[in-house]
């Protein structure tokens, strides 16, 4: 299992496993065997942003520059427009060599950035770069091929594709233990009465107070992932493989927040990517949030801002969902990757090789500990078998290596079960996102509580990822299911919506998953 030191935000966020910080590693010697030189631009979330200042006095980029024979120049593309960027670049015959997106989810897009030779395949054969080889072998990668050739690098999500800590609520502790509450509710009816307290009884004593509050409707229902899991993907059922939220099954869960938003229980905000919701939670507006355990540091710190003499883990603790329906619980689980890297068509052969040789480097043993610990004798050491710091607990490699960010996540995320390295380390304590000691060790205790008590989810990956490939069909499920939530009469918006995707093509991509997938099971 690897490690990573930095948060990876909001896509990230769609993907989890909390980022751990520990102190880095690995071999710095190189031979040059690139005899041409090239100067390959890279585009990727954070390059030039504050905080991740590039120069040519960077040791890690120095480095890399040698041992490939490379100059990098690096294009700034931010969370917010690596989707929309791409195109604008294309248009003005500015697009980097390399750039990232997740434009594969809309097929439209693709298929145009495809037909007007904007991105090219990867060659047919790279058995020459055995780690890029490993990964596109997976069923669910294998899945991504459009006239049999891949027109993106996956970016895998490392040895595990469970992660608990993708979604989460998070609740006040202390409003707990003054209400004779748990932080493991039995059933909806016991977490609904919890939310009920929370208002009615308010423990903090402050006015307006709601039970739950939230900023995004895709994690709100997944909130509910015991209840039904496969909400969000394609499932079986009989011999037709259909979205889940067009299953009967989806009202379950349309119900249930209609429920908490009709009671005055659920911030009328939910929806709202602007809503204050951390603001609200930390200041006693609410007495439980919806947000990532991965990313609990951005909580910790507005907490310790508003209230610096209380110890975050002594007022706020990860809720335990009730089970589902069947009494299960299951683990928040995702593709074998998420996003990828594009690269330009104007790239010729030489420059597409050179390309895969650093994607490759950086997936091979000596690139992640390069880019997981910094350089071998200087900033890390073997001792009896295990990477060895040698740094103090607490530090910031980013501050001698700014463009760590960049080559951490350029070719993979890494994320893996927290404790589980792929390489064996001895000290400081692995420290999560930026996180006190206390909160990661509070986070690596829910972790390792779900990977125990929570099962797997029913989900064919390689199905899901095949309707990415097909034509594009409008379903603004976000849109509907908030409009839902907020009606007097849910069942009736909820079903309209699946009408209305049904008839505008989902039929269709109905026939072709199944027909294509009859013999496959969930």
């Amino acid at each position: 299992m690897k490690t990573k030191w930095m948060t990876i935000g909001t896509a990230a966020a769609v993907v989890s496993g909390l980022s751990l910080t520990l102190a880095p590693t690995v071999s710095a010697a190189s031979t040059n065997s690139y005899s041409q030189p090239e100067t390959i631009s890279i585009a990727f979330p954070g390059n030039g942003s504050a905080g991740y200042e590039y120069s040519s006095n960077d040791p890690m980029i120095q480095f890399l520059q040698k041992k490939f024979n490379v100059t990098f120049k690096f294009v700034t593309e931010t969370w917010s427009n690596f989707d929309s960027q791409p195109s604008l670049w294309a248009a003005s015959g500015q697009l980097p060599d390399i750039f990232f997106s997740d434009n594969y989810y809309n097929a439209t897009t693709y298929n145009q950035w495809i037909k007007s030779g904007v991105i090219q395949a990867l060659p047919g054969n790279v058995t020459s770069y055995p780690y890029l080889a490993k990964i596109l072998k997976r069923p669910d990668v294998q899945a991504l091929k459009l006239n049999g050739k891949f027109y993106l690098w996956p970016l895998s999500l490392g040895a595990n594709n469970l992660f608990p800590g993708d979604r989460g609520v998070f609740v006040r502790k202390d409003w707990l233990q003054k209400l004779g509450l748990t932080n493991e509710p039995a059933t909806w009816n016991d977490f609904v009465t919890m939310l009920k307290d929370f208002v009615n009884k308010n423990p903090g004593h402050e006015t307006n107070v709601v039970g739950l509050t939230a900023n995004n409707e895709g994690f709100l229902q997944d909130m509910l992932w015991n209840v039904f899991p496969t909400h969000g993907y394609w499932e079986k059922e009989g011999s037709r493989w259909i979205p889940g939220w067009t299953d009967p099954k989806m009202m379950n869960i349309v119900n249930d927040i209609h429920q908490l938003y009709s009671q005055g229980l659920l911030d009328k905000d939910f929806s709202n990517g602007n809503n204050p919701y951390i603001t609200k939670f930390v200041n006693g507006q609410a007495g439980a949030i919806v947000f990532q355990p991965k990313n609990i540091n951005q909580v910790e710190t507005a907490w310790n801002q508003a209230h610096p003499k209380e110890p975050f883990t002594k007022y706020v603790e990860p809720l335990i969902m009730p089970p589902g329906p069947n009494g299960k619980r299951y683990i928040p689980e995702f593709y074998d990757y998420y996003g990828g890297e594009f690269i330009n068509a104007s790239a010729d052969s030489t420059k597409m090789q050179r390309i895969l040789a650093i994607f490759n480097y950086l997936l091979s043993p000596s690139g992640q500990k390069l880019t997981q610990y910094g350089f071998e004798g200087k900033d890390w050491t073997m001792a009896k078998g295990k990477i060895k710091s040698l740094h103090p607990a607490g530090w910031d490699p980013t501050k001698e290596y700014p463009s760590i960010y960049t080559w951490q996540f350029l070719a993979d995320w890494g994320l893996t079960k927290p404790g589980q390295n792929e390489f064996p380390t001895v000290g400081p304590v692995e420290n999560g996102g930026g996180s006190d000691p206390a909160t990661w060790k509070m986070i690596g205790s829910y972790y390792n509580w779900a990977y125990k008590h929570e099962v797997s989810t029913p989900i064919n990956w390689a199905v899901n990822s095949f309707t990415y490939t097909l034509p594009a069909v409008t379903a603004n499920t976000g849109d509907w299911f908030s409009q839902a939530v907020a009606s007097n009469n849910p069942e009736q918006v909820w079903r309209k919506a699946v009408t209305t995707w049904m008839t505008g093509g989902g039929s269709q991509q109905i026939n072709i998953v199944s027909k294509k997938y009859a013999k496959a099971n969930n």
